[in-house]
């Protein structure tokens, strides 16, 4: 720690000594370094359970600042916060931190961020980190938020728990995905969604389980949750029984998220009614409550939880993760979802926070709900993952909430 409390990197303190010396090629070394070992820089401290970080931008060209945007910093709220600093006025930047060793975390660079005046126009791209190998791609699609190509890095830290359900496996039996276009009488407009069908799928055979997800685009697009991937190894080891999926396109904006997936009645009749009715015209699934599950992450956890209260003689199974239960509705100073949750209805419940996530307003507020859940004696599995509010651990963790709700005994 230096006098003001932050974090040092040892590599940085000694190429600063270096350069102080003049040492003409010390800078150049760490460059040629970097490039062949990557980054970020991971030091061992005296400490078992941390270890310190430091994240490294190499400047093009003369900038104002960088910032380091990543999972680790969410609770810097103020922007100054997150700029690294300048060796020397040369052209690496850098910012360090002390984090736990066995957590996930995504980040990325914005460079010359106008900090004194936000609402002056500036570059506002992703920039992901050039020396890490370790990259969340995000495809293009003209249909919905992703209109450009976007790239986050990510880093694993050394006593991370390695995922196994979101790899592909060379033995698994793949299913495959249908593109459809629903209208909706209801919301007055055409619902992108594709369904999944496992391999070998049979209208001769007993019903189907179905998993419906929010989300749906980030599902079979991010390649840290490839629900293909998942339902695939699931189905293949027999930790569930034969389930098909059913993803809505919920991807079209912050500001369509928000209409769609803040407890909206409609979006949820669209879902319930509507999309269910469809479902059940055209393939073999069961229409028993305990053998459907949904699913979504943020917004779409706090909907699909909402969506289970309205209709819970539809959907008895639960899966929300990192659910923004901070933005539900109140009724009467009460959220919506506390209040419906203490009527004691007939759900079984798998939710999960990430251990960096917002103290306040995401890991108190499901811990809350874990509380009350308890207390009405509801059948539930809480969890606080190794991870942020990203898609690093939302994958891995739909996995385990699959089992948790629809597994099979062994």
């Amino acid at each position: 720690m230096d006098k003001e409390g932050k974090c040092i990197s040892n590599t940085i303190i000694n190429l600063e000594n270096e350069l102080r010396k003049n040492n003409a090629y010390a800078l150049e070394e760490f460059w040629n370094k970097i490039s062949k070992e990557g980054t970020p820089l991971i030091e061992d401290i005296s400490d078992d359970d941390h270890v310190l970080v430091t994240f490294i931008y190499r400047a093009e060209c003369p900038i104002k600042n960088v910032l380091l945007i990543a999972s680790i910093t969410s609770e810097e709220k103020d922007t100054k916060n997150l700029v690294m600093s300048n060796l020397l006025n040369t052209d690496l930047w850098y910012k360090t931190y002390k984090v736990r060793n066995d957590i996930y975390s995504f980040y990325y660079f914005m460079k010359d961020y106008p900090i004194d005046n936000p609402s002056e126009s500036y570059d506002n791209s992703c920039i992901p980190d050039k020396y890490n190998d370790c990259k969340l791609i995000f495809n293009k699609d003209e249909n919905n938020i992703y209109s450009e190509e976007n790239i986050y890095s990510y880093f694993k830290a050394p006593k991370a728990e390695e995922f196994i359900w979101i790899k592909k496996r060379a033995n698994a039996l793949t299913g495959a995905f249908h593109e459809h276009s629903i209208y909706s009488d209801r919301l007055k407009e055409d619902i992108r969604i594709w369904v999944y069908l496992p391999y070998n799928y049979s209208n001769d055979r007993e019903p189907y389980n179905l998993l419906t997800a929010l989300d749906g685009w980030e599902f079979i697009n991010n390649e840290s949750m490839p629900i293909s991937n998942i339902l695939d190894n699931l189905l293949y080891n027999k930790k569930i029984p034969p389930t098909m999926a059913v993803l809505i396109d919920t991807d079209k904006g912050f500001e369509y998220r928000l209409e769609k997936l803040k407890c909206n009645d409609d979006f949820a009749f669209f879902i319930a009614e509507e999309l269910m009715q469809w479902i059940r015209e055209r393939y073999n699934v069961s229409k028993d409550k305990s053998k459907n599950i949904i699913t979504g992450f943020s917004l779409g956890g706090l909907m699909s939880t909402y969506v289970a209260i309205k209709y819970p003689e539809i959907f008895e199974n639960v899966l929300c993760q990192s659910g923004s239960f901070w933005s539900a509705p109140k009724i009467e100073d009460e959220d919506i979802i506390t209040k419906e949750l203490k009527n004691i209805l007939p759900l079984k419940i798998y939710f999960n926070v990430g251990v960096l996530e917002r103290k306040e307003t995401m890991i108190s507020i499901n811990r809350k709900l874990e509380s009350l859940l308890k207390e009405k004696s509801y059948d539930f599995y809480y969890e606080e993952f190794k991870g942020g509010h990203d898609y690093l651990c939302w994958g891995e963790k739909l996995a385990e909430g699959l089992i948790y709700l629809i597994g099979k005994t062994q």
